[in-house]
């Protein structure tokens, strides 16, 4: 089973959700408005 990758907004971008998320082991990114296809990827 793939790890889902969730793509978060600048707004949703909080250290609660982020923590949450590295505990259950998803994949995030945080696209960036001005360029969007160098959005930031972060991986647990």
């Amino acid at each position: 089973m793939k790890p889902q990758i969730i793509s978060l907004d600048k707004a949703y971008s909080t250290n609660a959700i982020k923590s949450k998320l590295k505990k259950d082991k998803i994949k995030y990114r945080i696209p960036n408005k001005k360029n969007a296809k160098k959005s930031e990827k972060i991986t647990p």
